[in-house]
């Protein structure tokens, strides 16, 4: 429904001996803006007057899910504070229905009073029951690490150009690992070395 329709997207006409079939009629008009079947004939010539014709029929149908967007994926909330999950809705419309944003159901909850991680879903059906789900990560935080995490993240910046060396530990080349040591160091906080390690040491 609502999409172009040209039948070289359905149809191969290829020729013995033409290789480019110039003769091509195309019978019949399909409304895409239309649920319905429409019959259509092609018939191909070639130079030497030989003819073919094939019939198609075209059903037009509402197969496509609404198009719902959301401003973020993950967000972080200091504990203690309010959030409105509805506001992370961007947009949500759909082939035929229109704007739907407003029939987003959310499901899922927030415990803003304890520290973790949060999953919502976004979820809404256009009339023809194509369905869409979208997923919002909030992870609740103390308030202190927001600053701590915009420390790191500047301290990672300063960084930006330099070369990716296996083994690196800095301060002009790293490798991954070598990389968040140097920043956290930089920033008061001790983590091991390997990859391997920090994954265990931390979340």
């Amino acid at each position: 429904y609502g999409s172009k329709f040209n039948y070289k997207d359905y149809v191969t006409i290829k020729d013995n001996f033409d290789k480019n079939l110039k003769n091509i009629k195309v019978e019949g008009k399909v409304d895409t803006k239309k649920i319905g079947s429409y019959p259509i004939t092609i018939s191909a010539t070639d130079s030497s007057n030989n003819m073919t014709t094939k019939q198609i029929t075209v059903n037009v149908e509402d197969i496509s899910a609404p198009d719902l967007k959301l401003k973020k994926s993950t967000v972080s909330l200091v504990k203690g504070k309010k959030i409105d999950l509805k506001s992370y809705i961007k947009s949500c419309v759909d082939n035929k229905d229109g704007d739907l944003k407003s029939q987003v159901k959310i499901s899922g909850s927030v415990n803003n009073k304890k520290l973790g991680k949060y999953k919502i879903t976004y979820s809404v059906s256009d009339k023809a029951g194509n369905k869409v789900t979208k997923k919002l990560t909030v992870q609740v935080i103390n308030s202190g690490d927001v600053a701590d995490n915009l420390g790191i993240v500047a301290t990672a910046k300063t960084r930006l150009g330099c070369r990716y060396v296996w083994g690196a530990t800095g301060p002009n080349t790293f490798d991954c690992s070598g990389l968040t040591q140097w920043v956290y160091r930089k920033n008061g906080i001790s983590i091991p070395r390997t990859s391997g390690a920090q994954k265990n040491a931390g979340t």
